[in-house]
């Protein structure tokens, strides 16, 4: 039964004894109550383990089921044909077109060729600059390269953080990367860091012996460790309770990867600029093909030459410089050791113009 059918049955209770109708009730199954707000004797039978782990066997086994319902990952970085063929979905390349296949028609196919080789250079340009761009980006670190101490089979062993799975046994010591959510079994003196979670740069005392209220705030469960976190101080063991997608990072993480994404104050601008240059272009290709037709120029050569007019004085290359500016940024953040994933944290900072701030602990510190 769910904590909402629960609260719905003392509901239903309190109206029974204000009409004066026996109060009837129900109880509440021990699988509903999470973790934190259960025993760790529940805790262990509730997720099929015990105080001596998994057997090997087991764990084997909840590691392929655990694989079966992984969704997959959508690849966080585009392809290089990918970026070469976004380079060249622009504007400028229907220009180019447009007067490549005007030249064909005119009996003109060393001028079409031409054209068209100039457009593939300007796209791919563009298209290599952004490649490269990205292959500069810092990568944080994989959350699978973290080594982990487990009690299996009674035994204490040491396995990737990509085999872990729920009901393992987990060892804990300080400076400990959380790689789950896990209820403590046993602490002693555990302190953990989870300014990720909270913003507060002041550790967080554990005790595997609380049991907490069900509807506890993830910042008071102090009988749990969550993935993300540093274990600062003390050792103890745990049960992993929650991996990947199902931690609380890790819904957080789902949220973030849902959001509308924006084009950045910077991008905004420089768009806003490319169109009023287009804008001057256009007016002056069309005075120019004004003043040829007036002198009787033909029609075909006309719209050739504003074509061409338009390509020479389109900003085309704007985007492709600011990316490059970009990424050269981005490689000297790297050399200080600061990592950077995407090109509009930088374009945004940039226009940050006023930041406000509670406090300087966590700003200065973490």
């Amino acid at each position: 039964m769910s904590l909402h059918s629960h609260s719905m049955n003392m509901q239903r209770n309190a109206q029974a004894e204000v009409e004066g109708l026996p109060i009837r009730l129900e109880p509440v199954a021990q699988e509903a109550l999470p973790c934190h707000a259960q025993p760790v004797e529940a805790c262990l039978s509730l997720l099929g383990s015990s105080l001596n782990g998994l057997s090997d066997e087991e764990a084997a086994a909840r590691l392929q089921a655990q694989a079966k319902t992984q969704k997959p990952q959508k690849p966080t970085g585009a392809m290089a044909p990918q970026v070469f063929l976004g380079g060249l979905k622009k504007v400028v390349s229907l220009l180019f077109i447009g007067a490549a296949g005007l030249s064909f028609m005119m009996n003109k196919p060393a001028e079409g060729l031409l054209i068209l080789v100039a457009m593939l250079a300007n796209g791919g340009i563009q298209g290599l600059i952004q490649w490269k761009s990205m292959q500069n980006r810092s990568a944080l670190p994989e959350h699978d390269d973290i080594r982990c101490s487990v009690r299996r089979n009674g035994k204490s062993q040491t396995v990737n953080a990509s085999e872990l799975v729920s009901g393992d046994i987990l060892l804990i010591e300080n400076g400990q990367v959380m790689p789950a959510d896990a209820r403590l079994i046993s602490s002693y003196q555990i302190q953990a860091d989870e300014s990720l979670l909270t913003g507060e740069s002041v550790l967080v005392p554990k005790n595997a012996n609380e049991t907490l209220h069900p509807l506890e705030d993830v910042t008071a469960q102090s009988n749990m460790l969550f993935a993300g976190t540093v274990v600062k101080t003390g050792k103890g063991e745990a049960l992993i309770t929650a991996l990947g997608a199902d931690t609380v990072m890790g819904k957080i993480a789902s949220l973030a990867q849902t959001t509308e994404k924006r084009e950045s104050p910077f991008t905004r601008k420089l768009n806003g600029l490319s169109v009023k240059i287009f804008l001057a272009v256009m007016l002056l290709t069309a005075m120019t093909a004004g003043v040829g037709y007036y002198r009787h120029m033909p029609v075909p050569q006309l719209v050739q030459l504003a074509l061409m007019m338009g390509i020479a004085a389109f900003p085309e290359t704007i985007s492709g410089l600011a990316s490059l500016v970009i990424s050269l940024a981005v490689g000297r953040l790297n050399g200080k050791k600061v990592l950077v994933k995407h090109f509009q944290a930088l374009e945004t900072i940039g226009d940050v113009q006023v930041v406000c701030s509670d406090k300087t602990g966590t700003l200065t510190e973490n």
